[in-house]
């Protein structure tokens, strides 16, 4: 019968997968933020009417990679931006990132895979933050900035893989 220091309890499986997660925090390195895809369109409809206008975007996990004899791992993640008037979209703007960490080395499949998905996001949306800024400049839409992105607090399981934020409808100025 083994002893009950040989059977590991829920807190010292805690405590393992904490020191994994904590190894992979330790050496991983961000190798790339790569832009795989890129869709913008404006309908006329857009600039006519601005008071009934909401903005928001949503965040798509994608898929995720690892490799343990290239010390590699890789998220795919995307952005959607809608301006909606009504219940129309009438601005849309899509992109898809690969994102890859290296010098994982001696690192836990699970552990890196948690890693990826807490922190793949927030490496690449200052990059479409960007890109969403200069396709508004370009498109000359006058839109506010995208927000800060923060980590949801709670997420229901039909949110799961998704990440929704929204900003107020803009109401327009008269001067």
């Amino acid at each position: 019968m083994a002893k009950k220091s040989e059977i590991a309890g829920p807190s010292d499986q805690k405590k393992d997968r904490l020191e994994k997660y904590s190894h992979v925090v330790g050496v991983a390195q961000l190798r790339a933020v790569q832009v795989t895809s890129v869709e913008f369109n404006v309908k006329p409809e857009f600039f006519s009417d601005e008071a009934d206008r909401s903005l928001g975007y949503v965040v798509i996990k994608g898929g995720q990679q690892f490799s343990h004899e290239d010390c590699v791992a890789m998220a795919f993640i995307g952005f959607e931006v809608a301006a909606k008037t009504g219940r129309k979209k009438t601005l849309v703007c899509k992109a898809e990132y690969a994102v890859t960490y290296d010098n994982l080395v001696d690192c836990d499949e699970e552990a890196t895979m948690v890693f990826l998905n807490r922190v793949a996001v927030f490496a690449c949306y200052p990059y479409f933050r960007s890109l969403f800024a200069t396709l508004d400049w370009a498109a000359a839409t006058s839109l506010p900035p995208l927000p800060v992105h923060k980590e949801p607090a709670v997420k229901s399981p039909a949110e799961k893989g998704r990440m929704v934020a929204k900003s107020a409808p803009r109401k327009k100025v008269d001067n």
